[in-house]
Formats: structure tokens, sequence, C-alpha cells
């Protein structure tokens, strides 16, 4: 997991993110938020989503992050490479994924 940066959220279902830069807004769990998305009505769930895919858009790429996402392409290469790691094919995994998560 990539450590969260001010004014970003990122993490993992349960996990607290710190949302936004000012030092007194609260923290939520992703868990949290989802709740409370959940209780809005589909018209303030539309408007939520276009707010936040604009602020992603507006952030744009983080390049501490893109350096280190860049560093883990590498060493994940490089042990499929040195026979450390077997490359499991793209669409193998995706039937095994729909396979276990059937409803």
């Amino acid at each position: 997991m990539i450590s969260p940066l001010p004014g970003n959220v990122h993490g993992t279902i349960g996990q607290t993110c710190r949302i936004g830069v000012d030092p007194t807004v609260s923290t939520m769990s992703v868990i949290e938020v989802e709740s409370a998305y959940e209780k809005l009505t589909p018209i303030e769930q539309q408007e939520f989503a276009e707010w936040y895919e604009g602020r992603l858009a507006s952030s744009g790429p983080d390049p501490e992050i893109d350096k280190l996402w860049v560093t883990e392409a590498r060493r994940r290469l490089e042990e499929i490479r040195s026979g450390n790691v077997q490359a499991i094919p793209g669409d193998k995994v995706m039937a095994e994924l729909r396979q276990r998560y059937a409803q």
C-alpha cells in the first residue's frame, strides 16, 4: 500500500484515510465514506460522483506516486525475468476471478 498524501484519498477497505489538507478535517475509514454515500439519494450520489471525478481530474497525477509505481513495475519485471516468479496469463486470472466471484 502506498502511503496517503495530503489532499488525496488512498486506502483499502477498513483503512482510515485522510481527506483534505486541513488538519482539522476528520478522518473517515473507507467503509464510513461508503456508508455515507449509500445514504445519499441517487441524484446526490450522481452529484458526488461528478464532484469527485472533477477533483481527481484537477489534481492530476502525483509524480512521487508515479516514481514508486515505476520502481515497483521494474521490480516485478525483474522477478519474472529472473525466474523467481512465474507470470500467469491475464485471461486465466480473469477466468478464475469470474468463477470465484460469480453470483
